[in-house]
């Protein structure tokens, strides 16, 4: 699945108010999700054992979020996927495939961070960082890439995981409303 695509049928989704013009929502919701990520992931230091189909759907909807986000300004979610793939990236994947599963997931909030912190200057000074946000999103893609590694589990998985559960929801009629078991 291309990523294009995955952003076109994750944004005929979006019911929100404003919806095109609310970078807030998506920017809010994408911080809730990634800390779900972390709530998943910080088990293992329980030493329990992470549940992956429950991790896989917690990765999507952080994918929805950039989705989301580059639907707002109308960035393209296939070109911050392409920044994941250049040999940049790839270093610094080599090099994070050897550190703890705590690293990545820190290191998602921490991108996260950064994305808020560009839609905040989006939205309240005028700055139209729009590469700055491209960064910001990519490093997001890269960590749920990342964490979908470590547990086997491919970004294309995590993408259809989340449309199919989207489409579920479609057709029962509770794409709107709020809880994972809707």
């Amino acid at each position: 699945m291309k990523f294009s695509e995955y952003q076109e049928k994750a944004w005929s989704t979006a019911i929100y108010e404003n919806k095109g013009s609310n970078l807030s929502y998506v920017a809010e919701g994408l911080f809730g999700e990634a800390g779900e990520v972390s709530e998943v992931v910080k088990r293992t230091h329980r030493k329990e054992e992470v549940d992956p189909i429950r991790l896989t759907k917690e990765l999507g909807d952080v994918l929805w979020y950039i989705a989301g986000i580059c639907s707002e300004p109308e960035l393209s979610f296939e070109k911050v996927a392409h920044f994941t793939t250049t040999e940049l990236y790839d270093a610094k994947y080599q090099l994070l495939t050897s550190i703890h599963l705590d690293r990545g997931t820190i290191k998602l909030g921490i991108s996260v961070g950064k994305v808020l912190e560009c839609i905040d200057s989006i939205l309240y000074t005028g700055n139209k960082a729009r590469y700055t946000l491209l960064i910001g999103l990519t490093d997001c893609l890269y960590y749920v890439k990342h964490t979908g590694v470590i547990f086997n589990i491919t970004l294309t998985e995590v993408a259809q995981t989340n449309l199919d559960k989207l489409a579920s929801r479609q057709d029962r009629g509770v794409l709107k409303g709020t809880g994972s078991d809707r």
